[in-house]
Order: structure tokens, then sequence, then C-alpha cells
């Protein structure tokens, strides 16, 4: 079990869970970088680079994206050699963060989400299950180099940072993560009581607005580029004009198995990756 699908196991019982920056609902990479800081005892190796805590060094929206994504994940060694090598990991902690993950999340259901890669857990075990393959997952992390890693932002490049965070392709990026959960919040959607019609409505509402996001922000990419960014910067417009909202509507099995039906999604992932990496 690799970091991306341990993410994915939860589900999307964090879109009920309340950001404690914003006071809005979670969104997945915010919900990926309080998975983190849920296990350390040091939160602060999670959120900055290398630990140092400023603005210039402090991990934003798309940073966490880019650990549990799909294609071409960012690196996890640099939080998980802080944690793993600092002996900073907190079991207990992460134990309390689960106990309130299954308050807007029903237990029974996530130990069926997490049966797929912990074949032997049960309702009784799964709080020990999932702590215990988080730390094996950090530090099989914490052992593996990575090779991509950039030197830290210095104060004096703080605002081309900025400017990074603010890119196309983050936003695109972000929109298509947006698109991908909530896709899979409808396929997955299960009436419980008065008012589901409006939640559903709205949910479809967001998936529209979201997709004519995307669309419009890929109709203004640069026209004239490199010859290495041109032809993904074509093949991302092409890759959205064949989509349509309602393609995004796929359950979570539905999304990880590549089939002919998320063909376009999972190569849209896969372009904007190298788009970032060209930039």
């Amino acid at each position: 079990m690799d970091f991306g699908e341990f993410v994915n196991a939860f589900g999307t019982g964090y879109r009920k869970m309340i950001d404690r920056g914003t006071n809005k609902s979670l969104t997945k990479p915010y919900f990926c970088r309080d998975l983190l800081c849920s296990i350390t005892k040091d939160e602060k190796l999670v959120l900055y680079i290398d630990g140092i805590q400023d603005k210039a060094h402090e991990y934003g929206e798309s940073a966490f994206q880019a650990f549990y994504r799909n294609v071409d994940r960012r690196s996890l060694h640099p939080i998980a050699e802080g944690i793993i090598n600092g002996n900073n990991i907190d079991k207990n902690k992460f134990k309390h963060f689960l106990e309130d993950y299954v308050e807007n999340y029903d237990k029974e259901r996530l130990v069926t989400d997490f049966e797929k890669y912990l074949p032997s857990t049960s309702f009784s075990t799964l709080f020990d299950d999932i702590t215990n393959e988080f730390v094996k997952i950090l530090r099989e992390e914490a052992a593996i180099p990575d090779k991509r890693r950039k030197e830290p932002v210095s104060p004096n490049n703080a605002n081309r940072s900025n400017e990074s965070e603010d890119s196309l392709e983050v936003k695109m990026g972000i929109l298509l993560e947006k698109l991908i959960a909530n896709g899979h919040e409808i396929a997955e959607f299960k009436p419980t009581g008065v008012g589901d019609d409006i939640r559903y409505s709205r949910l479809k509402d967001a998936l529209t607005n979201d997709f004519e996001k995307l669309l419009a922000l890929s109709k203004i990419l640069p026209q004239n580029t490199s010859n290495d960014t041109s032809p993904v910067i074509n093949d991302i417009r092409c890759s959205i004009q064949s989509l349509k909202a309602e393609n995004f509507i796929l359950s979570t099995t539905e999304f990880m198995i590549t089939s002919r039906k998320n063909y376009h999604i999972h190569r849209l992932i896969d372009l904007l990756s190298q788009l970032n990496d060209n930039n």
C-alpha cells in the first residue's frame, strides 16, 4: 500500500470535516496535510519545508495534492525522514484523529475501504491496523532518497514561489482534484433522509461549475511556448475537450482501474504533472 492508496482508502468523509484555517469544508489536499500532522509530535515538519517555520518555506495546497495524486507522485521523503529519523511518531495522536474521523464517516464503511489493502483487519483492530500501516509507509518513504528534491525556497525568492502557487497548471490541478473527489461522492451517494435531493443537486452544480472553470483555464493556456511544453499543452486542451462534467461521476473503484471510461481523466493528470515538471 502506498501513500496515495492510503489517502484514497479514507473515502470522502473529510468533506464533512472543518478546515482549522478557513472554517470551511476540508479539501482533500488539506485532509492529506491533517493526516500527516496527526501522526507526528512536531507538525512543523509537515507544514514547512525542512521544518523551517516561515512563509517562504510553507507547503501550499498543491504540494499536499502532489503527495497523494496517482501519477508521478511527489516524494514524501523530506517529511517522512524528519518524522521517522527524529523519533517524532505519535500513534496515540493518530488514533484520536481516527476516532474523530469516524464521527463523520461510518466505521464499518472504513473497514470495508481498508480491507482491500489490509485483509486481516476487523472492526476491533481497524485503528491499530491503519496506524501501523501508516508508520510502515512513512518508514519506507524515509528510506527512499528523493532525487527530485529541490533546495528550500529562500526569503529572496518568496515572491517567485507565490507566483508558482497561482500558476495556471496548479489551478487546473486543484480543480481536477475537486472534480474527481466530487464525482466519487456523486457516484457513491446514498440517500439518508431529508434534504438529500438538495445536497445531491448542489453536488451536481458544483461539478458542472468546476468543469466549466477547468475548460475556461484550458482555453487561456499560452499558445506560444517552448518546444518541450507545446505538445503537452495541446494534449491538455484535447483531453479536456474530450470530457464532459458527467465523465467524472465515477466510484472510487471505477476511477482506480484505468479504462476507456476514465482514460482522459488519467491522461489529464499525467499531462498536468508533465507541465509542472517542465516549468
